[in-house]
């Protein structure tokens, strides 16, 4: 099974688990553009220069920065990329890669594009800069340099960062630039499989193969995103570039995105593309209940909040939080302060957390160790990772607990966890 959690099964158990059957309070920010490609006519925009979450659609700036380099000799498709160990520890989705091997540019590339690998996108940061956050400040400038002036990277994957951030009219001179800049690489993005070690990946991108002329670009998505798309089309002599930021769901941000790239394909007006947008809010409402839940969430299951620090909240629009179990959270040693009035209780040492529920046994495991790390009062518990049986398939999960703790170092774990963004269940006796 691929690194990335984006199978039938775990996405249902990942709902289920959590409870969580409907996707009916999720509203992320929306926000869309569609610009001819050709002329630079803006045919369609909705909240297009409010400021968003880009997720993975970071990779695009990461490949122009590869498909650059490429260009001024630096690299060729058939450079081999060492492998690091910040790489390797990179939340998925992932290729796979181990501390120490060398991938090509070419399939880094893959990787990056059809596989969304996180851990590619920073063994390529990290072949074109000094460490991945010097690449992002590369990034920034450059972004600076093709236009792009509400958009500041801050890694290389768009793992959630508060500080990460670009508009919808941003990201579409982004795509217009790798089209124009680099025509010769464009065949990477209308990738829709990707072999890789006797393993083959689909592309996250549905749209491809089945909606006439989509040729690219990406998908992403982080809980405070939503679903995104950045979509190029050709039909005939015509071209599209069309983005969509905040959708509820991959279903409604494939089928809003299909209907945009329709619309204006067919040449109805400015106006009636507008008009149907001026509901968005509705819309992503009324169709939040029909996430899919027993279909593959592809990406949805990666970057998402586990890896997210509290920063600065760019957005003040309040977001509802998915828990993603499936990723092992990798955060700074940080000291936990009590809270001003703590919960109180006598009893002692019959309390503990859940830090998540995993796929193995192994994970769960460093999921409790890393935690230990950031956390020294998690040692004073003890390790627990019970398995959960679950009805289908007979597939099993671990939840990763720590018991043996009082009530109020419970309690204090999981608000410090959760105001980070992290997984935390309290458990009583």
């Amino acid at each position: 099974m691929p690194v990335c959690c984006h199978s039938k099964l775990l996405a249902l158990l990942g709902l289920l688990l959590l409870g969580i059957t409907t996707a009916g309070a999720y509203s992320p920010p929306y926000a869309s553009m569609v610009m001819d490609a050709h002329t630079g006519e803006v045919l369609h925009a909705k909240n297009a220069d409010a400021i968003r979450h880009p997720a993975s659609l970071t990779k695009l700036m990461t490949v122009y920065c590869l498909f650059e380099a490429i260009e001024a000799g630096k690299l060729s498709l058939q450079t081999r990329l060492p492998v690091s160990s910040h790489a390797v520890a990179q939340a998925p989705c992932r290729l796979g890669v181990k501390v120490g091997d060398r991938i090509s540019v070419k399939d880094a590339i893959h990787g990056i594009l059809v596989q969304s690998a996180n851990d590619v996108a920073v063994v390529a940061a990290e072949a074109l800069a000094e460490s991945e956050v010097e690449f992002a400040k590369m990034m920034t400038r450059k972004a600076r340099a093709l236009g792009m002036t509400q958009t500041t990277f801050k890694n290389a994957s768009g793992l959630p960062n508060l500080q990460q951030i670009t508009t919808a009219r941003d990201l579409t001179k982004l795509a217009i630039a790798l089209r124009r800049d680099f025509p010769q690489y464009y065949h990477f993005f209308k990738a829709q499989t990707f072999h890789f070690r006797g393993r083959t990946y689909r592309n996250h991108n549905h749209l491809l193969g089945k909606v006439p002329g989509v040729e690219g670009l990406k998908t992403g998505f982080t809980n405070r995103s939503g679903f995104n798309l950045i979509a190029s089309a050709k039909r005939g002599d015509r071209r599209l570039i069309a983005v969509v930021m905040g959708g509820a769901s991959w279903r409604w941000r494939d089928k809003h995105m299909t209907n945009l790239l329709e619309t204006h394909f067919d040449g109805d007006t400015v106006a009636k593309s507008n008009e149907d947008s001026s509901n968005i809010e509705d819309l992503i409402q009324n169709v939040a209940t029909e996430v899919p839940v027993g279909e593959p969430q592809e990406e949805d299951l990666q970057d998402t909040q586990q890896t997210e620090m509290v920063l600065k909240d760019l957005d003040p629009s309040p977001t509802v939080r998915r828990p993603q179990p499936f990723v092992t959270p990798v955060l700074r040693p940080v000291s936990l302060e009590p809270s001003p009035s703590p919960p109180t209780g006598k009893s002692q040492g019959v309390w503990g957390v859940q830090l998540g529920v995993f796929k193995d046994h192994k994970s769960a495991h460093k999921a409790i160790q890393i935690a230990a790390t950031q956390l020294s009062v998690l040692k004073k518990g003890t390790t627990s990772i019970p398995l959960i049986k679950a009805k289908k398939k007979h597939k099993k999960l671990y939840q990763a607990q720590v018991k043996g703790l009082t009530k109020v170092t419970a309690h204090h774990i999981c608000q410090h966890r959760k105001k980070n963004g992290l997984d935390c269940l309290v458990l009583s006796r």
